[in-house]
């Protein structure tokens, strides 16, 4: 089924914005395929932007962090309950890195200690198919800024917003994955941030 491609319409702007947090969020612990996670904080603690409030024992599971400041309300075994204090407070634990190493085993901790996993149906935590990559001898390595979806455009907006981070981002998964050579797939809709890609490539 080919569908009719209204992009042009979610396309009007490419500026990406903050949207205000809730006064209520729930977050699952069951986001991904490794073991289920165990909660790291009680009811009543307060947590921060980026505090981790569940974690797996496992090598296959990543631990989940809090997406905004304010209060626990709820802890069970499927999700952590968390009231906004509509602060916005970074977790002091996290700091921007001045250099980040090209070890690849440090680089696959890294990744997986910020609870990182793909974006398909099972998120699947991302450290491990790095590893699994290494493993197998992988040579390229494929991102996938294709959007096939009529209206979907935030691929797009992104390589047009941030193409200097996407291509960091890309050498850092490639030496993590030991792989030689990094293919960013994008279609002919999207030629020019194939050309703002391209352009920016000197910052490697």
């Amino acid at each position: 089924v080919v569908l009719p491609d209204f992009k042009y319409r979610s396309l009007s702007s490419t500026q990406i914005h903050s949207v205000q947090a809730p006064r209520l969020v729930s977050i699952s612990l069951h986001q991904h395929v490794g073991v289920p996670l165990v909660p790291c904080v009680s009811e009543g603690d307060a947590v921060l932007v980026g505090s981790k409030i569940a974690a797996g024992e496992d090598w296959t599971s990543v631990p989940i962090h809090s997406s905004m400041s304010g209060r626990v309300l709820r802890v069970d075994q499927n999700a952590i309950l968390i009231e906004s204090a509509e602060s916005g407070r970074m977790d002091p634990a996290i700091q921007q890195r001045a250099n980040l190493p090209n070890d690849p085993d440090q680089l696959v901790e890294i990744i997986r200690e910020a609870g990182i996993v793909d974006l398909g149906g099972s998120a699947y935590p991302v450290h491990h198919r790095l590893m699994v990559a290494r493993e197998r001898g992988v040579e390229t390595l494929v991102l996938n800024g294709c959007e096939s979806e009529p209206f979907l455009t935030a691929d797009h907006v992104l390589m047009l917003s941030h193409p200097v981070e996407i291509l960091k981002g890309a050498e850092l998964l490639r030496l993590a994955s030991g792989a030689q050579k990094v293919v960013i797939a994008v279609e002919k809709n999207k030629l020019e941030a194939v050309e703002l890609l391209n352009s920016k490539n000197y910052y490697l």
